[in-house]
């Protein structure tokens, strides 16, 4: 039998911290003396190892002291600690104190530290960058952005910014790594642009070409177009102007905007709570507005004002009731604002559908907009444009690639046989044969619908993005989350929830269909 002491022996480690050679940290009168040992470095910190080599200061002990007079007593405390010990612990310490403590790990060249333990301090940059990215787009310090960071910021799906202004930044980075390109682009010939292909050869797949205007494309984009790939170029001139055209180039979801501002800064929240934080309280406010984004901090729409505490006020019902008494007059309910104009009297909506009708469409136009009231039928804001019908155009998978792939906006419906129940699903993102596993999108979902005796509509909206659609076209037609929705060969089955919220039918397993119907949706 093997027993394991690590805790201990790391712990005995630390300890050793109490005798060995010196270093002086942060300058008099705030100083403080470290022991250390040579042995430890030379495999812990070669960095500081080489340092007491090259020391020749000694004391009257013949112990080699070195100085650090610019590193803060609180980051090398916690770098010594790394050292001999193995463990870092970020969750009280300040910000900035993490951001020297990320210097002087790279400066000591702990690899680890560096690479590893400070993964989440890049996603926290990150995270500002993306909700503030004027913070480092327009810096002056930009131009010498590494590349590493900069993909990093413009493959975030949550990157606050338009994508033409996306490009605009990134043709500047690029054009600022070389010192033969000018900024005045109508100067430049076929080896200027090659260069800045090269350049940007790392930052040019992550951006969401087919999310930019036709004007922007025609400004911006055509005067570089010797930089794309030309079956790219080719796929961005032909969605432009048809864009209900299938294209063989990957299409990136849109980014998903969640804020416009910076925190107000004459504005602190701060709730009255002995159990919740500010923190918890903008959360809850977020649940309460249905945002998929948690508010920030000090933009929290909401005032929690207290009103009982237990501890104070004491636990029986009769303090709530006493505190919270419900007034006694009838409270009649919210009037339905159901379409702030009257029907378009020059238009009357008509869904070709063997399945659905023109109500089942407004319903679905209404979970798309994510409407808390359901659209009048007649002022359904999108055109529903039959592309497979099952009986007309057979129920194979190959079917549905041959007629599907890659169309973005698809509603699925489906109607079960031998029951009222239709199902159906919402891609905005679409199928693409080209990729084989999931596809993330935020905006996915799957419902079953009110017919007949199926009195109450299901709405199962994402819940795992990362997950929502599946591509596989050896096996699978259209597929909601790998086994929430799909059709495998020629059976439609639903075999467990995983990337949505609820089941949409009360059984799982296969089951069989009398027909089902593919739709292409665009605003009208």
């Amino acid at each position: 039998m093997t027993l394991n002491f690590y805790e201990n022996l790391s712990n005995d480690y630390v300890k050793l911290l109490e005798n060995g050679n010196i270093i002086e940290i942060g300058e008099p009168p705030v100083m403080q003396t470290f022991k250390v040992h040579s042995t430890v470095l030379c495999y812990r910190c070669p960095y500081l190892y080489d340092e007491f080599k090259k020391s020749t200061i000694n004391n009257n002990d013949n112990i080699k002291i070195i100085q650090k007079p610019q590193i803060s007593i609180k980051v090398f405390d916690i770098i010594i600690k790394y050292i001999y010990g193995a463990t870092i612990n970020l969750e009280k310490v300040e910000t900035s104190i993490i951001f020297d403590l990320l210097m002087t790990a790279n400066q000591f060249n702990l690899k680890n530290c560096f690479q590893t333990d400070f993964k989440a301090l890049q996603n926290f940059c990150d995270d500002i960058i993306a909700k503030h990215p004027n913070l480092i787009f327009e810096s002056n310090d930009f131009n010498t952005l590494p590349e590493a960071a900069l993909v990093s910021i413009i493959q975030r799906d949550d990157l606050q910014l338009e994508e033409s202004k996306i490009w605009d930044y990134v043709i500047q980075w690029g054009t600022a790594q070389s010192k033969t390109l000018t900024s005045n682009f109508n100067d430049w010939i076929e080896k200027d642009f090659q260069i800045l292909r090269n350049t940007l050869q790392q930052c040019l797949p992550h951006i969401r070409y087919f999310q930019i205007s036709n004007e922007n494309i025609i400004e911006k984009l055509v005067p570089f177009q010797q930089i794309f790939d030309k079956k790219l170029w080719v796929d961005i001139l032909k969605y432009s102007m048809t864009p209900d055209k299938p294209i063989t180039s990957t299409i990136l979801p849109p980014r998903k905007i969640v804020t416009n501002q910076l925190p107000n800064r004459g504005y602190t929240f701060q709730i009255t709570s002995l159990i919740i934080t500010n923190e918890h309280a903008a959360e809850i406010a977020s649940w309460i507005d249905k945002k998929e984004v948690t508010y920030d901090v000090n933009n929290n729409p909401y005032e929690f004002n207290l009103i009982l505490r237990g501890s104070r006020d004491g636990f029986g019902r009769d303090v709530f009731w006493n505190l919270y008494k419900p007034i006694t007059s009838t409270i009649l309910p919210p009037r339905k604002i159901v379409t702030n104009q009257l029907p378009n009297r020059g238009y009357t909506f008509q869904i070709t559908s063997l399945i659905i009708t023109n109500e089942h469409a407004a319903e679905i136009a209404s979970w798309i907009d994510k409407k808390e009231v359901t659209y009048d039928v007649n002022n359904n804001p999108y055109e529903f444009n039959l592309i497979l019908r099952g009986s007309r155009d057979g129920f194979g998978r190959d079917v549905f690639w041959n007629l599907c792939n890659q169309k973005t906006n698809v509603v699925v419906v489906v109607k079960v046989k031998d029951t009222d129940e239709i199902l159906g699903g919402y891609n905005p993102i679409g199928w693409n044969s080209d990729l084989n596993g999931y596809c993330e999108t935020n905006d996915s979902f799957i419902f079953s619908l009110k017919n007949r005796n199926i009195e109450n509509h299901i709405l199962s909206r994402v819940k795992l993005a990362s997950s929502a659609i599946y591509n596989y076209s050896d096996y699978y037609g259209p597929n909601f989350g790998g086994t929430d929705f799909r059709l495998y060969g020629n059976t439609f089955n639903i075999y467990g929830i995983d990337s949505f919220e609820k089941l949409i039918r009360k059984t799982t397993g296969d089951f069989s269909i009398n027909d089902y119907e593919v739709f292409h949706i665009k605003k009208r």
